[in-house]
């Protein structure tokens, strides 16, 4: 199929669609400051990267994209640059810590095979950098140490899920120069840099929305810089 000039194919964990907040839609607020672009929005759930690259959940029956693999899907809306922030659903030994060896991360392979696919089809590939976690956020902080020690334990997980985002762009572009990009919302690489501090989260990981519409005015950015699109205010 014929890929259509700044079409996004915008695939997302909870972190791009908040139920409990409707306004929490990240390719429905990025997009908005992008108004060259066009979209295709699909929300993955848990254990995204696995039933996106297979089509189906574990009992057989059709993942979110209605049967379609995420390369089939991506083809079939004919999108010319993806959006990902996927895999901190995943069952990963590298995330979880129980393995140090990167290159045995399910994620960080199923997300680079995507890639390559999509870059050998002449597609841009956008890995948005892993979210910050604030860990005295979490519902269950002033617990007791077990629970702090829990939630230190995820922040690092996530911490691992960066690295896993780094090693896909690189191994994408490592075969097709140039095809991906690590799209940063916070620290010293973002264009338009968010902090976020005690009380800039709903549960230690998802945004309020506030911080939301914040966040996705800094990957609007980003990527407007990457792919030289308009970008606005």
């Amino acid at each position: 199929m014929p890929i259509i000039a700044n079409k996004l194919a915008f695939y997302t964990d909870s972190i791009g669609h908040y139920p409990p907040i409707p306004a929490v839609n990240l390719a429905a607020n990025v997009c908005a400051k992008l108004p060259a672009v066009t979209y295709d929005a699909q929300q993955l759930g848990s254990q995204s990267m696995g039933y996106a690259y297979n089509g189906q959940f574990n009992d057989g029956a059709p993942n979110w994209l209605g049967g379609l693999t995420m390369s089939q899907h991506t083809d079939m809306i004919q999108a010319d640059t993806i959006v990902l922030h996927l895999g901190g659903g995943d069952v990963d030994p590298f995330i979880q810590g129980t393995n140090p060896d990167i290159s045995q991360s399910p994620v960080a392979y199923l997300m680079t095979v995507y890639g390559w696919h999509a870059a050998a089809a002449g597609r841009k590939i956008a890995v948005v950098q892993a979210p910050l976690v604030v860990v005295t956020d979490y519902p269950k902080w002033n617990d007791g140490p077990d629970e702090q020690a829990a939630a230190l334990a995820y922040r690092d997980s996530v911490g691992r899920l960066q690295q896993v985002r780094e090693s896909v762009v690189a191994q994408i572009n490592a075969h097709y120069p140039g095809a991906a990009q690590l799209i940063y919302y916070h620290g010293p690489n973002a264009i338009d840099p968010v902090t976020m501090v005690p009380g800039d989260t709903l549960d230690g990981l998802h945004p309020t929305e506030t911080k939301h519409f914040l966040i996705a005015r800094s990957i609007a950015r980003a990527l407007g810089a990457w792919r030289g699109w308009s970008v606005l205010p």
